[in-house]
C-alpha cells in the first residue's frame, strides 16, 4: 500500500485528491471506493508543521468522503488528534481553521456535541482559543448549515445561542477596510435566540478593529453603524439596548480615539446606564 511506503502520505493524499476533483468537475458522485480511499488518507495524517501545504487537499477530502454515517467514528478521531496538536501548537492557524471547518461541514452534530455535549464550555471542548477567529477567513463555525447549526442551539436554547455567538465570526469584511456586514447567520441566531440581547452583547465585543488599513474614526464609525439595523427593532429592549450602545461606541471613540478601548470594561463600567438591559 502507498501509505506504508516513505512519503507515501503525501503521494496518496495527491491522488485522491485528484481523483475526487476531476469527479467533482464532471458532476459525479463519488463511488464508495473513492470514499473509502479518502478515509483511509485522512485517518492516516498527522497534524503537524508538514501539513501546512496539504490543508487545503485534506479540507476537501475530509468534506467529500466523511460526510456519511460512516465517517463519524473518523471524524471524532480526527477530532481527538487535532485537539491534542492544538495543544502543542503542530498546525498553524489558517490550517487549523480549515481542517477543523471541514470536520464541522462534514459531521457538524458529531463535532458540536463531542465539544459541547457534557456541559463542557468553558474550555471549548480542550480547544481552549481554537474559536479565535480572523475576520477576512472566518470562523469555522461558518461551514455549518444555517438550519442545522440552529436546530442544535434549539435543544438548550438559553445557554448554546450564547455559546455559539461568542464563538462565530458575525461580519462579512471587506478585504480593502474596516468596513464589515452582518452574516446572515449571525442575524439568524440573533433572531431565534430566547435572549437577543445577550447575543448581541457577544457581537458587540468583536467590534474592536483589529488592523486598520485607513482612518480609525472611519473604522469604527462604520462597526458603529452596524447597530442601525436593530435600533427600529419590534422588540423594544434590544431597540433600545443598540441605541445605548451604538452611542456609547461614538462617544468612546471621540473622548479616547479609540487607543485602550476594550468594549468589555466600558460596557461594565457604564452598567448603570444601560442596567435594565442586562
Amino acid at each position: 500500500m502507498i501509505l506504508r511506503l516513505p512519503d507515501g502520505f503525501d503521494v496518496a493524499l495527491n491522488m485522491v485528491w485528484l481523483r475526487i476533483i476531476q469527479d467533482q468537475r464532471e458532476k459525479k458522485d463519488l463511488s464508495p471506493e473513492v470514499k473509502a480511499a479518502g478515509r483511509l488518507v485522512v485517518e492516516a495524517c498527522q497534524f503537524d508543521h508538514r501539513m501546512n501545504r496539504e490543508a487545503h487537499e485534506l479540507q476537501e477530502m475530509i468534506e467529500a468522503c466523511l460526510g456519511s454515517p460512516e465517517g463519524v467514528s473518523s471524524v471524532e478521531r480526527l477530532l481527538d488528534r487535532l485537539k491534542l496538536s492544538h495543544s502543542m501548537y503542530g498546525l498553524g492557524f489558517m490550517e487549523e481553521n480549515r481542517i477543523f471547518g471541514a470536520l464541522l461541514a462534514a459531521q457538524p452534530l458529531t463535532v458540536l456535541n463531542r465539544l459541547f455535549g457534557d456541559g463542557n464550555l468553558e474550555d471549548d471542548g480542550g480547544m481552549r482559543g481554537f474559536f479565535d477567529h480572523d475576520e477576512l477567513i472566518g470562523s469555522p463555525l461558518d461551514h455549518v448549515p444555517q438550519v442545522t447549526l440552529l436546530a442544535w442551539c434549539d435543544e438548550d436554547s438559553a445557554v448554546r445561542y450564547p455559546l455559539i455567538a461568542a464563538r462565530l465570526c458575525p461580519f462579512n469584511k471587506s478585504h480593502h477596510s474596516d468596513v464589515r456586514q452582518w452574516k446572515e447567520l449571525a442575524l439568524a441566531l440573533l433572531e431565534h435566540a430566547p435572549d437577543k440581547i445577550e447575543v448581541l452583547k457577544h457581537y458587540i465585543d468583536q467590534f474592536h478593529p483589529r488592523s486598520y488599513s485607513g482612518s480609525r474614526s472611519a473604522a469604527w464609525e462604520a462597526n458603529a453603524k452596524l447597530l442601525d439595523v436593530f435600533v427600529n427593532d419590534a422588540d423594544v429592549n434590544l431597540a433600545e439596548f443598540a441605541r445605548v450602545e451604538r452611542e456609547k461606541l461614538r462617544q468612546c471613540w471621540t473622548t479616547s480615539g479609540g487607543r485602550n478601548w476594550r468594549l468589555r470594561g466600558a460596557r461594565t463600567n457604564g452598567l448603570n446606564k444601560v442596567s435594565k438591559f442586562v
